[in-house]
């Protein structure tokens, strides 16, 4: 200045509707005080929020890694599935807890005289109402209890079975 030969900083902050702030100083460490201050305030809000940012952007790039892992697992599980379905020559049927059925494969839907198609959403005990075998099946699925059938028997795969239609009592059999 003119007035003691010494150079001042001055620093101002213009808001509408508010007084102007004027800070002079002659050290530079004065005048940057309070912007230093809001810039450390600023910039600590500002570190805060992009570290959790990064956590959630790990937390999610590791769920969708589980996502893709499961799906590979269940894209595998299913061509195996696919496979089992399409190669077996046995009567195969995959049902649900109401025992509709899901899926049959072609000795199953040539067995009962239908295409494949036709059997899934279906009611196992509509197409075929056979009580004892329901009672079967029921506490199969509520208990988990298993249930063994034998091929020497009136039951099963042997003689004395319909795919599909369930047991037939050998003595009312006729052919």
């Amino acid at each position: 200045t003119p007035f003691d030969q010494r150079e001042r900083i001055l620093s101002f902050r213009f808001v509408p509707n508010y007084d102007m702030i004027i800070t002079a100083s002659t050290r530079t460490d004065d005048v940057l005080a309070a912007w230093r201050q809001m810039a450390t305030g600023v910039g600590s809000a500002v570190a805060g929020v992009l570290v959790v940012l990064l956590a959630l952007l790990i937390f999610a790039l590791r769920q969708i890694n589980a996502h893709v892992d499961s799906e590979k697992w269940l894209l595998a599980s299913q061509e195996l599935l696919d496979g089992i379905f399409a190669t077996t020559h046995f009567c195969l049927v995959c049902l649900d807890l109401d025992f509709n059925f899901i899926r049959v494969n072609q000795a199953y839907a040539e067995a009962c005289r239908h295409p494949p198609e036709f059997f899934p959403g279906k009611n196992h005990f509509a197409l075929y109402p056979h009580p004892e075998n329901e009672a079967i099946f029921r506490e199969m699925a509520t208990r988990g209890k298993s249930f063994t059938i034998s091929r020497s028997g009136d039951r099963g795969v042997g003689k004395g079975c319909r795919p599909g239609w369930g047991p037939v009592d050998s003595k009312k059999r006729t052919a």
